[in-house]
C-alpha cells in the first residue's frame, strides 16, 4: 500500500507550485517536461514562487485533478497554503488512485477563484498512457469550478462515490480516508433513510457519498 507519509510529502511540495499577482497568474512554474505513465503522471518544472491570496486569509487555495479520456478522476487534491511559498526546480511523481481506462490523460492545476481573483489555470497538460490505445481525437477540456457554498471537509472513511443519494457506485471511483474534499455542508436523506452528502471531485456532475464519511471542516491554512 502506498505510504501516506510519502504521499503527504509529495502534496506538500506540489502546494508550492501556485503563484499569482493581480496582473499575472504566477511567477515561474514553467513546465520543462512531463511524462504520462501507466499508473503515474510525472511533471518536471522550473523554479516557482506563489503569493496569490485568493482566500482572504493570506493563503492560496488550489485544485489539482488528473482525469482519463472517459472522465474518470485518477487523482484529485485540493488544499491551501500560507503565503508566500517558493520551491526550486524539481520533478514530481503523482500516482493514480485508480487505473485509467482510456486516453488521453489530462492534468489540470488551477488557482481557485476568491478574494477578488478569478479562477486561473496554472497547468493544462495532456498526453497518452502507453498502456492504452491512442484516442482518435484530443478534445479541449475546461475544468469545473467548485460549487458555491461547498466547504472543504476531512474524509473519515474510504468509500465509493455514488450517482446520487442512495444511488449506485460510479465505476471504481472512490474517495479515501484522510483526504480533504469540498462538499455540500447540507446533507440530504436518501431513499435508504440514510444521510448523503454531495461532493465536488473536479467534474461537472457531482457524485454523492455517505454523510457518515464526512468529518470536520478542514482549515485552509496549516
Amino acid at each position: 500500500m502506498r505510504s501516506r507519509v510519502i504521499l503527504a510529502a509529495i502534496l506538500l511540495t506540489l502546494a508550492l507550485m501556485l503563484t499569482a499577482t493581480p496582473a499575472l497568474a504566477m511567477s515561474g512554474a514553467e513546465v520543462l517536461d512531463f511524462t504520462v505513465g501507466c499508473d503515474e503522471f510525472i511533471v518536471t518544472y522550473d523554479d516557482v514562487l506563489f503569493d496569490r491570496d485568493n482566500t482572504g486569509s493570506n493563503a492560496e487555495a488550489y485544485l489539482l485533478t488528473i482525469i482519463d479520456g472517459s472522465g474518470n478522476v485518477l487523482f484529485s487534491y485540493t488544499d491551501a497554503r500560507t503565503l508566500p511559498f517558493t520551491i526550486s526546480s524539481t520533478s514530481e511523481t503523482l500516482p493514480y488512485d485508480i487505473a485509467p481506462v482510456s486516453n488521453p490523460i489530462r492534468l489540470l492545476l488551477v488557482s481557485n477563484a476568491g478574494n477578488g481573483f478569478e479562477e486561473q489555470t496554472i497547468w493544462d497538460l495532456v498526453g497518452n498512457s502507453p498502456c492504452l490505445p491512442p484516442p482518435t481525437t484530443i478534445t479541449p477540456f475546461t475544468g469545473a469550478g467548485i460549487p458555491a457554498g461547498f466547504v472543504m471537509h476531512y474524509i473519515t472513511c474510504t468509500t465509493p462515490v455514488y450517482t446520487q443519494a442512495a444511488g449506485v457506485p460510479v465505476g471504481n471511483d472512490r474517495v479515501l480516508e484522510g483526504q480533504t474534499w469540498f462538499v455540500d455542508p447540507e446533507p440530504v436523506e436518501g431513499a435508504d433513510g440514510q444521510q448523503w452528502t454531495e461532493i465536488f471531485v473536479g467534474s461537472f456532475i457531482n457524485p454523492w457519498i455517505p454523510t457518515a464519511c464526512v468529518g470536520g471542516v478542514a482549515p485552509l491554512t496549516p
